[in-house]
């Protein structure tokens, strides 16, 4: 592993968030009529997943929104010394509970992408579970 592997951060993100029954909604700076579309997303999608999967979640889900690529750039989230993480164009990235996605100009792919992250993020809990020792377990015996 290399160490010193940090990105270059142009902005200062003064971060505010939303908070549903199940999720929080980051935002920042110019990003508050994306936040208010992202809580309308949840608040529809998260019944229907649930219905859906026939479960509840167990923890609370957190979703950081970047106003364009550039901004999500800036993170160090996917950074991996390495070759294929490095770069994250193009890719909403969700890590555990959390999901870090970004506006990418089209409002009906940005509805479509936190669609698809709430529903990883179901699929992910119901599958390794949500504290680190049943991750641990889980994940060890669908490896085998």
């Amino acid at each position: 592993m290399n160490f010193g592997k940090n990105r270059i951060q142009y902005n200062n993100f003064v971060w505010q968030y939303y908070r549903l029954s199940k999720v929080d909604i980051y935002f920042y700076q110019n990003g508050e009529a994306l936040a208010q579309e992202a809580v309308t997303v949840a608040q529809k999608k998260l019944p229907e997943l649930a219905y859906f999967f026939q479960y509840d979640l167990q923890q609370r889900i957190i979703v950081l929104v970047y106003n364009k690529l550039t901004d999500f750039r800036q993170s160090n989230i996917g950074l991996v010394s390495g070759n294929l993480q490095y770069n994250i164009g193009g890719v909403t990235q969700i890590i555990g509970n959390k999901i870090f996605i970004y506006y990418d100009g089209n409002r009906q792919h940005f509805e479509a992408e936190i669609t698809k992250s709430l529903a990883q993020v179901f699929i992910n809990e119901m599958v390794y579970g949500t504290d680190f020792k049943t991750r641990l377990a889980n994940s060890t015996l669908i490896a085998f």
